[in-house]
């Protein structure tokens, strides 16, 4: 789908539900209004353009609501959440922080990137659409075991409230899902399967989502700050180095290896464990974040 103009999903009148323009019968035969401005639809099916509903001419649209705008973004975040009624399997994004730390006696100052949450695919549970939490509606509420998720799906003019930004439950995670994201995504889809692409971006694809609260956030930053403070030096040697760069490789070296091929370490950052005469943790591609144990 070349572009946020285009409507993937008409809001068909025979059920009040949405349904993928390839679904339908073409032209006005295709009994669909805008989701948006309610406007009838026609279904455009053509060989060489892609497949997408557009508004009927002007001469139908004394029938229009109110004005129309966003049909692209206000179909997929409607269909997002008729999907979802029926059970969804969802992709949450990976999540990193940035803390800088600053030194007093050199006043200078670095930043440390540090892993909050992998890339990892859920099934969602027990879902809520269209439901208040945090003093503003959301989209959607689901449970993740003990942990509830909210997803609240953005265009233009189409902001995540403050609210979810701080929420007062800690037990928590707000996911931002942008919709004009899926535009691009729409593009290998020339026969109108809309549903099925929308499904596999949800399920599979994190580019558009982002976290806008995450529950071990703090955790994680309260971790890193103990980890900088009880290993000082060699985070001030790695960030704030000293002109001559021989004796930081060294002291580098040296943290990182010469330990007792028995030796167990384990990293505070992504959870790994390990046995060996290395302390360099391959996940975070660094020994900073590392205790070794001999």
């Amino acid at each position: 789908m070349s572009g946020i103009t285009l409507i993937p999903f008409g809001l068909y009148t025979k059920t009040g539900e949405l349904i993928d323009v390839g679904n339908v019968s073409q032209g006005s035969k295709c009994n669909c209004i805008c989701p948006s401005c309610k406007t009838p639809l026609v279904a455009r099916q053509g060989e060489h353009k892609e497949w997408h509903f557009a508004h009927s001419p002007r001469k139908e649209q004394k029938k229009t609501e109110k004005p129309c705008e966003f049909s692209f973004a206000v179909s997929i975040r409607l269909m997002i959440k008729q999907l979802s009624e029926q059970g969804l399997v969802f992709l949450l994004p990976a999540f990193t922080g940035k803390h800088t730390e600053f030194d007093a006696p050199s006043g200078r100052s670095f930043e440390v990137t540090y892993p909050i949450a992998n890339e990892t695919q859920v099934t969602l549970q027990y879902i809520e659409v269209e439901t208040k939490y945090e003093n503003s509606v959301v989209d959607i509420l689901a449970k993740i075991g003990s942990f509830e998720l909210v997803i609240y799906i953005t265009y233009k003019d189409r902001v995540v409230p403050d609210s979810l930004y701080r929420p007062t439950n800690s037990n928590c995670g707000v996911v931002e899902l942008d919709a004009r994201f899926l535009a691009k995504e729409f593009q290998e889809v020339p026969t109108g399967q809309y549903t099925k692409a929308l499904q596999s971006y949800l399920s599979e694809n994190y580019l558009g989502k982002k976290w806008i609260y995450h529950p071990r956030k703090q955790k994680t930053l309260n971790q890193l700050k103990k980890h900088i403070k009880d290993n000082k030096n060699a985070y001030y040697d790695k960030y704030l180095p000293t002109r001559d760069p021989f004796p930081l490789i060294k002291s580098r070296l040296n943290e990182s290896s010469g330990f007792p091929p028995s030796t167990r370490h384990s990293c505070v950052m992504c959870g790994s464990f390990w046995t060996g005469p290395s302390a360099y943790c391959e996940d975070c591609e660094t020994h900073l974040y590392t205790n070794s144990n001999q």
